[in-house]
């Protein structure tokens, strides 16, 4: 006797085809609610959204940012800097399936993203550079030149004056 049953109605495989099932109809659904959301502009409701992972360092002269940006086109990116709010914003393309396709499983992000973080010091908005090689973005934002210390000299007047203006004899 085998221990393998073939029999569609033993517990055993029915359990697992249901479980298939519900996994299909749970991935069916999250996916749609996915598109549906985002084409509201909502897809950060998801927890799926696109926001670029980055590091800030600090240097002496500068801050330095590096942000992942895989499969995006470092033409469809966008960086700003307001004060010392660095926005990085762009979009990331939707690869569309052909028409005689079924998606089994989407879980790329796609969509447009912004993505704003304060930096830790002043930088010299003048004196940004960005460049891009393989999905990884780097923005150099230099430090503005350190402020010299200027003495300022207390020139004594020979007389005294009152709050009221008036001119006291010293």
């Amino acid at each position: 006797m085998s221990s393998t049953s073939t029999d569609p109605f033993e517990p055993r495989q029915t359990g697992e085809k249901v479980r298939q099932e519900l996994e299909k109809l749970v991935e069916t659904v999250w996916s749609g609610s996915e598109r549906a959301l985002g084409a509201l502009g909502l897809s950060g409701l998801t927890g799926h959204e696109m926001h670029p992972r980055l590091d800030i360092t600090e240097t002496e002269t500068a801050v330095e940012v590096v942000a992942d940006i895989p499969g995006i086109d470092p033409e469809n990116v966008n960086i700003s800097l307001a004060g010392n709010m660095l926005t990085l914003s762009g979009t990331h393309p939707l690869r569309a399936p052909s028409e005689h396709s079924v998606v089994h499983r989407q879980e790329r992000s796609a969509g447009e993203f912004s993505r704003s973080v304060p930096l830790p010091c002043p930088v010299n908005a003048d004196d940004v550079s960005a460049t891009a090689k393989n999905g990884v973005l780097e923005i150099t934002l230099k430090k503005p030149e350190a402020e010299q210390v200027h003495q300022i000299q207390i020139h004594v007047k020979s007389h005294e004056t009152d709050p009221v203006g008036n001119t006291e004899p010293s």
